[in-house]
This record gives structure tokens, sequence and C-alpha cells, in this order.
């Protein structure tokens, strides 16, 4: 095998090892779920976020299109709109009326001789990124997706493979070049649209698509696509076209919630606007925090929140936020004296048991091990050494909202929610048993869809691990929630799992432990101290009737910053 088959092939496991250990950076996608009110419209006018490594697509079936009487201006309107962007931007678009399905007779010899030499000695696909981390996405997917269609058939034989990797090849050579206009600075992204029969070959090369960024619709006349394996139809997302402007995905909608942050923040303006009773002091020994940065390029400015309606409740009136006097500068140099040998500072003023805690902690805090036996309350409580309170500043300097956030990492990244972490200029950490705050500009990652994001600071504490999934999360399953409500600091209080549930394609956990304002972003733990769900709303209309993001979704947005 050359040293090129090496670099790109997802199986050797030299490149495997290093990408799991989080030393390679990998191109990655999550799937964007469309509203199904107006599809046409939505894919054509969305163009999905790229951070940290993470492109959202599109991948869309459209069911019974030609039935709307305005599907012809509609795909008209879309053209036009996509073909001038493109033109503009550099952005690829191509919608043909079906994909191609027989190989020309005079250049299947071609596209064979490819094929053998790639399978053979790392040969040269038909198509070439000039950003290496792309390349390398395209080789290592081009490789998972001949396995796929291996395992889904059923069927091992060579020729089975070779056929099918043939034409992908073929396919990859007629659309690739149209589509992917930029290969070299991931800023734009191309989107595909398809009529005719789809089957299993041609449904793969879209999901190949959609592996490289690219957004793709199936514009269905009359049947879904012919595809049984229901693994390869979750793929996707199928809309009906006989059911816009009236589909509803969710039993709960995100209206009914109460978004524990958003009250607080409505009241906390209020209070902003009367006139402060005394100003509360800052102290000096502050975190150095330049600039927001994210891993892969200049810095950004922190995400603005997206409108929202406010929920129809009173809100829970709390204290006044803090501001922060003048002649302070919170990202001065930090004064901060480390504890010997492991660079984690003991908290001020801790108790003997508390120290002894922390001194057998620091032996731990480079990995988050779970616990092999079910923890007591109190030890459970103890995990709130690892809870911060996360208080959100504007570039005024005036904290206008709280929440909390989990420490999900020894190298001090902070897990909480998007909806706390949006529209913040900057960010005051506070640990338990520090009198301290530590400022940061650091918003590192985010998915408004997915509600998480994560921040970073230099302080650590003991990660809190992420649970694994050894054995299924049941009904009736113990809990305990970690969090700062109405700014009472690191509150614990248990309760059960009452169910799971899927809220706009975002899989949540259900549960009774009491929670309040404040409470966003902080943990949900199962009866070993292993993170389950990071709190994220409540329902009105209802008694403890709370959810978190479960944590499959935690695990494949911060899963990378875990390591």
């Amino acid at each position: 095998m050359t040293a090129k088959r090496a670099l790109y092939l997802c199986s050797n496991s030299t490149w495997a090892e290093e990408r799991k250990m989080g030393l390679l950076q990998s191109f990655q996608v999550t799937v964007r779920p469309l509203s199904g009110e107006d599809v046409i419209g939505e894919f054509t006018a969305t163009e999905g976020r790229y951070s940290n490594f993470t492109k959202e697509v599109s991948f869309i079936r459209y069911v019974g299109a030609s039935h709307n009487r305005d599907y012809d201006e509609r795909i008209s309107q879309m053209d036009s709109t996509l073909k001038r962007r493109m033109e503009q931007k550099q952005s690829g678009y191509l919608r043909v009326e079906e994909i191609a399905r027989v190989l020309p007779a005079d250049q299947t010899a071609k596209y064979v001789d490819i094929y053998e030499k790639w399978k053979r000695d790392g040969g040269k696909l038909p198509f070439h990124y000039q950003n290496e981390m792309w390349e390398q996405a395209f080789y290592c997917n081009y490789e998972k997706l001949i396995q796929m269609y291996v395992d889904t058939s059923g069927r091992r034989e060579e020729t089975f493979r070779r056929n099918f990797g043939v034409k992908v090849i073929y396919w990859i050579d007629m659309y690739f070049p149209k589509l992917f206009c930029e290969t070299l600075k991931m800023r734009s992204f191309p989107k595909f649209v398809c009529g005719g029969q789809v089957k299993v070959q041609e449904y793969l090369f879209l999901y190949f698509l959609t592996m490289m960024g690219c957004d793709v619709m199936v514009l269905a006349q009359e049947k879904d696509v012919a595809v049984e394996d229901k693994k390869l139809l979750a793929l996707s997302m199928m809309y009906q076209a006989s059911n816009e402007k009236k589909r509803e995905k969710v039993t709960i909608s995100r209206d009914s919630l109460r978004r524990i942050e958003r009250d607080q923040k409505q009241q906390a303006q209020r209070e902003l606007r009367r006139p402060a009773a005394a100003s509360h002091a800052v102290p000096e020994r502050i975190q150095e925090r330049p600039e927001v940065k994210t891993p892969q390029g200049p810095p950004q400015r922190a995400p603005q929140s997206p409108p929202q309606r406010a929920p129809q409740r009173t809100p829970v009136v709390s204290t006044q936020p803090p501001t922060i006097p003048g002649g302070v500068n919170p990202f001065a140099p930090p004064q901060q004296q480390p504890h010997r040998g492991t660079g984690i500072q003991q908290p001020a003023g801790a108790s003997v048991s508390r120290k002894r805690e922390w001194q057998r902690q620091e032996g731990q805090i480079q990995g988050a091990l779970p616990s092999d036996r079910p923890l007591d309350f109190v030890e459970l409580a103890a995990k709130a050494t690892s809870i911060v309170m996360i208080s959100v500043y504007n570039k005024k300097g005036q904290c206008f909202k709280t929440g909390s956030g989990v420490m999900i990492s020894s190298k001090g990244y902070i897990l909480t929610n998007f909806h706390v972490a949006c529209e913040g200029a900057y960010y005051g950490i506070r640990l338990e048993e520090e009198e301290e705050i530590f400022y940061t500009r650091e918003l590192v990652k985010y998915n408004q869809y997915h509600d998480l994001a994560v921040l970073k600071t230099d302080k650590a504490r003991p990660p809190i691990p992420i649970y694994r999934g050894r054995e299924k999360l049941v009904r009736g399953q113990k809990v305990v929630a970690i969090g700062s409500p109405l700014g009472l600091f690191n509150t614990v209080s248990d309760g059960i799992i009452s169910g799971f549930r899927k809220m706009e394609d975002v899989s949540m956990i259900q549960f009774t432990a009491p929670i309040s304002h404040g409470s966003s972003g902080g943990a949900l733990l199962d009866l070993y101290g292993n993170l389950i769900g990071i709190i994220t709303a409540g329902v009105d209309d209802g008694q403890n009737l709370n959810f978190a993001v479960d944590y499959e979704t935690i695990q494949m947005f911060a899963g990378g910053f875990t390591v």
C-alpha cells in the first residue's frame, strides 16, 4: 500500500486511531431539519452553518411535489435564485430530471480502470479537493459508501462491489465538477436537486453528496424513493407536499416550553432599566481571554439567538444582575498561584475534608471515569464541583442572564446550552468554593438546533464523564439534576426519567427533578455520576415536566472535547 493510500483510507489503522484520539481534524456533517411549511422555499433560502469542521446539511425527500398547483413556478424561482447565487458566490447548483443510470459504453473501460487502480494502490479518483481535510473526507467517504452498499445488500462478491464502485466514480466525474466550484476554502457549499426514480444505488450516491457538505433534495412526483432499508431511509427526511402549511413534527411544540433562560433575561432587562441600588464589586483575579476563537479560523462574534416568541407566563423575579464597576478590566492578566503539582487551583476557603477530596480528584483529572457502583446522593452532590455558574455579559459590562455549565474536559471545556451562551460579549465563570469569577470570551463551538455550546476557560476541575450507553436508559430510572436556578449556586434535586421525546428532531429526556430559571446548561446525572443530559427547558402548563438534551446528541456534538 502506498503512502497516499494510507493517508486517505478510513480503514488505515494509524489514521483512524489518530482521528479517534483527536490528533487529526476531520470534516463532518449534521442533518438540519426543515419546518415543512414550504419545503422548496426553505431548501432554496437556507444555507447550513459551517462551524468547527462540521457542516449542517439538508437531505430531503419531497413526495407528491407536482400535486401543488404552483409547483412549476416554485421550481422556476428556485432555479433562478440558486443559479444567481452560484454566479455571485461560486457555490454550485445543479438540478437534473433523473440521475444517469447507464454508463456510456465508450467510457466504461476508463472508469473500471480508475476503480482498479484505486483499489490496488490508492490511485486517484476523478475529482480533487485542494483542501486537504476535504480531500481526506472524499476518499474516506467513498470507501465507506461502497461498504454500506455491500452491508445493505448482504452480497460479498467482488464483482458486486466493483460494479457499484465504478458507477459512483462515473457519477463523481459527471456531477462533482459542476457542484463543487470552490475546493480550497470551505465558505460555500452546493445544492443538488434530482427527480426520477431513486433506488438504493442512487440514494447512496445522494448520501455521499451530503457527506461532502452538499444539500440534496429528491423531487418524488408520486411515490417515495425505492429504498426499503429503514436505516438508509433514516439518513434523510421525508416531507409530504400535501402536509405543507399544517405539518406538525412533534407533539410538544417549542412554544409550549418554558425556556428557562428567557424569563430571567426579560426580568434582567427590566432591572437594568431601573436605577441601580448599589454596585457589586467583581474580584480582581480574573483570567485572560482576549477573543472568541474557533479552532479553524479567525475570531468570531458570539452568535445571535434566533427570534422566538415570549412564553405566556409571569417571569420569576430574580436578583439584580451584577455590573462591572468602572476601572476594573475583566481581561487583565491573571494573578494566579496554581496548586503545586497539577496546575489546578485549589478552591479558596475550602474545608479540610473538601481539600482532601480535591487532592483525591486531582489525581483523576486527566480522565473522566465513570463509577463502577451506584453512588449515594451525598456522593452525587459532590459532583457539583464540576458544575459552573455562567454569567453572560453584554458589551456594556452588564450581566443580562445567567445559566449553568458542565466541565467535560480536563482542558477547561464547559458544555452548556446555546440559548445560554448566545448574544454574550463575554462570560463570567463561577466555580464552587471559589470567591473569584473568571472571565472568558472563548465560545469555541455551538449548534442552535441542538441547543448546545462549548466555552473554554483556563480553570480546570475533574470532568464529568458523558454516558456511553452501556445499558439503555429506561422510564422510572432515578436521576439527579444540578444547576444554578435563580442564581442559587449549584442546587441539587432528584427525580426520575419520565419519558423520551423527539422535539424538532432533537432527542430529549423528560425528567421530574425540579428545575427553575438559571438551571439551563446544568447536568442531568444517572446514579453512577454519568452525564446523561444537559438541562434545557420545562413546560409551563404542567408540574415537573422538564427536558434535557440526551447523551447521544451530546456525544455527537462535544465528544471530541473529552479526549
